[in-house]
């Protein structure tokens, strides 16, 4: 990208910025993140962004190698962490799986069972009727002949 790429504003972006880039979306498909979306900014940071059902990672490396996180929750921000390096940004990446898998098991501890004896048992609309029909030996077969023409 030239300089003013952005409607007269933007700097170029360095290539090692696009390769951090492209190490954390590579890290987030690799963690089973399969929507992203990288964006450019105009004072030589790029954006990737990772979705994930009502969650939203970003990360921006910055100019100068660091990283700002944010996670949001629909549209609300739960985590800001700013000048993180670079290796901590791909680290939070493959932790984040067990985080959102902790957040929704803490939000789903009252549903289940909760006595031994809380199931009703129902009898079956369909009667079972124990008879021959069970019985192998009484079941209707017939081998399939093989031929062969010639």
């Amino acid at each position: 990208m030239d300089e003013g790429w952005h409607f007269g504003d933007g700097i170029p972006i360095k290539k090692e910025i696009i390769k951090k880039a492209i190490k954390i979306d590579e890290k987030a498909f690799n963690c089973g993140y399969y929507e992203t979306d990288a964006i450019p900014g105009i004072d030589g940071e790029i954006e990737v962004t990772i979705y994930y059902l009502d969650d939203y990672f970003e990360f921006i490396i910055e100019k100068n190698g660091e990283v700002t996180c944010v996670h949001e929750y629909k549209n609300n921000e739960i985590a800001y962490e700013e000048n993180i390096s670079f290796s901590k940004a791909l680290k939070k990446i493959e932790k984040l799986k067990e985080e959102l898998c902790s957040l929704s098991e803490s939000s789903m501890q009252d549903i289940g069972r909760t006595e031994k004896n809380d199931i009703v048992k129902w009898p079956s609309e369909i009667p079972v009727e124990v008879g021959s029909q069970l019985y192998v030996e009484n079941a209707f077969y017939k081998t399939k002949e093989q031929y062969v023409r010639i």
